[in-house]
């Protein structure tokens, strides 16, 4: 997976992109993904569908066949993610094959971005939550590129992690309408009132934003505690789709198990990019 000559900290990449991608084959194999957004799209679609199928929307959307093959699609695309999450695996003795399937892989990742902000509103801030995701695979190819060095403080990784904690703080803070879920896991985790846990996510998402900030301003320390921050923060908020949701003394535990934990994996890059960041800026 990663040459001897690696340090650990190197090793957080490949687990973050086998994470992302079981998390993602999972979501897929799950039907919750949003691949929906864009087969139901009458004005993307409407034209292809009455020109190239022969039929109106209305038969398109209610046509169980219709139904069985998108979904086949869906499950299709389950099981190449988990040929990606394999490619991570091979890597070092396959490298050109599995650098084609994270390639692509990153690029499937990024359309299911692009779906997301697509199906909610204010698409940019949306769309950005996922740059650590996507970019993940493409940042672990960066860094196998450099064999037998220590790992840089890469500009790559940096953007990305920029971005995704930016976006991330502009919906905690409230300066785009706050997401539900993100009031109703801190009422549940922290025991909060909706007003408490308004005035704690607006104070996190102002350290969102600071931490985003500081990552561009040539002080090492400075770096090193934001990054730091990135690590604890987004450890903390990928573990808070199990904490929030799972309840062990309830008889359907396995079900919220199931439901919650591609959640989770899928932000395993939320913390462990920044991770493999924190390392190589201690060393350089």
């Amino acid at each position: 997976m990663a040459p001897a000559k690696y340090s650990r900290i190197f090793l957080s990449l490949p687990i973050a992109a086998v994470a992302l991608f079981i998390g993602y084959a999972w979501l897929c194999f799950s039907g919750k993904t949003p691949h929906y957004v864009f087969f139901w799209d009458e004005k993307l679609l409407g034209a292809f569908v009455s020109n190239w199928l022969g039929m109106s929307w209305d038969e398109y959307a209610t046509n169980p066949a219709v139904s069985r093959h998108i979904d086949r699609f869906i499950t299709g695309a389950g099981v190449f993610f988990l040929l990606c999450g394999a490619a991570v695996f091979g890597l070092r003795r396959f490298p050109a094959p599995a650098k084609i399937l994270l390639i692509l892989g990153s690029v499937q990742i990024l359309l299911l971005a692009v779906l997301h902000g697509i199906d909610r509103h204010f698409f940019l801030v949306q769309f950005s939550e996922y740059a650590l995701q996507w970019s993940c695979p493409l940042f672990l190819l960066l860094a196998a590129r450099r064999e037998g060095m220590q790992p840089a403080f890469n500009v790559f990784g940096v953007a990305a992690a920029a971005v995704t904690f930016a976006a991330h703080g502009l919906y905690a803070a409230g300066v785009f309408p706050r997401p539900g879920h993100f009031t109703e896991m801190t009422m549940s985790i922290l025991h909060f009132g909706e007003s408490g846990a308004n005035r704690f996510l607006t104070v996190v998402g102002i350290l969102d934003l600071l931490a985003a900030a500081a990552l561009f301003i040539p002080i090492k320390k400075l770096q090193m505690a934001a990054v730091g921050y990135m690590v604890v923060w987004g450890f903390l908020t990928a573990m808070a789709r199990w904490v929030a949701h799972v309840d062990f003394s309830l008889p359907w535990w396995s079900e919220a198990v199931a439901e919650w934990t591609p959640e989770v994996l899928v932000r395993f890059p939320h913390f462990l990019v920044p991770l493999f960041l924190w390392g190589s800026l201690q060393r350089k």
